[in-house]
Parts: structure tokens; sequence; C-alpha cells
């Protein structure tokens, strides 16, 4: 079993590295794991500053609420060579809107961004303030190529939420690759409408992948049934 303990002295070690360009850690499920172990984790990675790559999935971690998203953003801003990112917190139930803004807000300083991977999914208690948010920040990193995004079963959002990030990514001009996953969430017509026209704005786009499915009120759905 992983706990606390191990994430901490695991860590300690891999801030020596200097030469690492690529860091993949996947505790998905490591249900004793808490945010002092996403805290102690992110501590020691903002020492590795020649980071490309950083995957961090810490799905099923339902110990893992606010304080630790928030320390997650407080040290990745440092990272400022970094080209993709990826991190999930799916499932992790306790996560809400104040965490996603804490954790948004230090996205900014990511200027080299290329790739940008969030997982958020049966995060009940995330709403529109959380794509607000994340809205706000993905606007600035100009050099975005491929977002992924899933808000899979985020009961909260709503098509308010779906056009604030559909008038942010239209100032992304750079990307080339969408995939946007809101499944199971309560978005209709009105949000997919503002989305639709966004894209008018995305000269780049070459890739689209969209998942709105089974939403029994919106036209949509009455398509894909």
């Amino acid at each position: 079993m992983i706990t606390n303990k191990g994430i901490k002295d695991f860590a300690k070690g891999i801030k020596r590295l200097k030469f690492i360009h690529h860091l993949d850690l996947n505790f998905r499920w490591c249900r004793s794991v808490d945010d002092n172990a996403v805290k102690s984790l992110s501590d020691n990675v903002k020492e590795l500053t020649g980071i490309r790559t950083f995957l961090l999935n810490f799905e099923g971690c339902d110990k893992v609420m606010d304080p630790g998203v928030q320390a997650l953003g407080e040290n990745i801003k440092d990272l400022t060579l970094l080209k993709r990112a990826m991190f999930n917190f799916g499932w992790c139930i306790k996560m809400s809107d104040q965490g996603i803004a804490h954790f948004a807000e230090n996205l900014k300083s990511l200027s080299s961004l290329k790739a940008f991977d969030l997982s958020l999914r049966n995060c009940e208690r995330i709403s529109d303030k959380s794509l607000e948010s994340l809205s706000n920040s993905l606007e600035f990193l100009k050099s975005l190529e491929k977002i992924q995004i899933s808000f899979v079963y985020c009961r909260s959002l709503t098509d308010k939420g779906l056009s604030l990030l559909a008038k942010s990514l239209e100032k992304i001009s750079s990307v080339k690759k969408l995939r946007l996953d809101f499944r199971w969430s309560p978005i209709n017509d009105l949000g997919i409408k503002d989305l639709g026209q966004s894209l008018k704005k995305l000269e780049k786009l070459e890739k689209i992948d969209f998942d709105f499915s089974e939403f029994k009120e919106s036209f949509l759905s009455i398509l894909l049934i």
C-alpha cells in the first residue's frame, strides 16, 4: 500500500535528478494518500526546472482536496520550460472551485506549454466557477496546440461555464487538437452553440473530439440516441 510516507521519501530522491526531462507518476486509487502527499511531491518536483513533460495521476485518491491542488499549482509555476502537462484528479470528490481557482491562476506562468490535459471526472463540487478560472488562465497560454479537459459527471456545471470556456478558447489561435468531455454533465443547447461559434476563429484546428453523451433534455442528445 502506498502512503504519504512513501511518496514523501520518494520525492526527496527525485529532486536531485537535475537532467530529468520527463516525469510520469501514477498514484491512481492509492486511497491512503492525501494533500500532504501532493504537497511533498510538488515541493520537490519544482526543483526539476528543466522538465519538459509532467504527467501526474491522483485519480480516485478521495483524500486529495483543495490544499493539495493549491500546493501543486504554487510549485508548477516554476517549471517554465514545461511543454506537456497532464493532471488527473478524477474522483477526488472533495475538491472544489476554490482549489481549482488557485491551481488555474498559476498555469499562466507556463508560457512554453504546448499540451494541457486535466481531468476532474466525477468531482461533483466543481461548478462554473472552476471553468471560469481555467478559462481565464488558458487564454494566456499562446503556445498551446493540444487541450484535453474532462468534466464527466460534474453535475454542477451549466451552459454558462461552457460559454466562458468557449470565449477563452477562441483566443488561443495556436490550438490544433481539442478534446472536451462533458458526459453526464448538464450542458444544453446554448452551451454547445457558443462552443461552435468559438471554433470559427481556431483556423489551425485539425482535430475535434467532443463528448456530450446522455443529456436527455438537449437537442444534441436526441440526435445521439
